[in-house]
């Protein structure tokens, strides 16, 4: 019985070292905002409270600049979408993250290569906002369909059948709307101090 306790307790640490290793549905992905150095790139996304320890730094993802927006998959969490502008490789992206928290092979093209100010995924598609207008386009690839215009747009979020969307105006209040995706009607919602 203690040989069976003293394997038990050396074990423990590490199947909880492989599950805090994992993503779990509710942690989030933020963009770190870390000066690009030339040849010395670092890494660009962090893990955000990861079972309650804190965050951990997303490994493998030192190679491509400039991202301006990320959204993990609200149907499969380990399934990231995020927008780089860098001027060779602008473009929506989408990475599975595997377990140690590092990336797995990145796609790119078929979800969009124009650099977009925002990304945001949906159930069934993935949505960006590029100087006011708001794109679709399926997870799995496709015609990137623009499905709103709203000037001054500045951040979207998605919860379908509607797209939200903020506007900014300097000097007023800001403004939100709700796209309906299928019909594409625009409805304003609310003023924002």
């Amino acid at each position: 019985m203690t040989t069976s306790l003293r394997l038990h307790a050396a074990a423990f640490p590490l199947l909880a070292a492989s599950a805090v290793a994992q993503v779990p549905a509710d942690s989030a992905i933020v963009l770190l905002d870390v000066p690009v150095q030339q040849n010395n790139l670092p890494p660009a996304f962090v893990l955000v409270d990861v079972l309650g320890r804190g965050h951990a730094t997303v490994r493998n993802q030192s190679v491509f600049a400039a991202r301006t927006s990320v959204s993990i998959d609200p149907v499969d969490s380990s399934r990231v979408f995020y927008e780089t502008s860098a001027s060779s490789l602008g473009g929506t992206w989408t990475a599975a993250v595997r377990g140690l928290a590092e990336f797995g092979i990145n796609t790119w093209g078929s979800l969009g290569r124009d650099a977009s100010e925002r990304v945001e995924a949906g159930a069934t598609q993935v949505f960006t906002l590029r100087a006011g207008q708001v794109f679709a386009v399926p997870k799995a690839g496709g015609a990137n369909l623009a499905i709103a215009s709203i000037g001054l747009a500045v951040d979207l979020a998605v919860r379908e059948p509607e797209v939200f969307v903020l506007t900014r105006t300097p000097g007023a209040a800001s403004q939100t709307f709700a796209v309906q995706m299928q019909t594409r009607a625009v409805r304003a919602l609310a003023t924002l101090p």
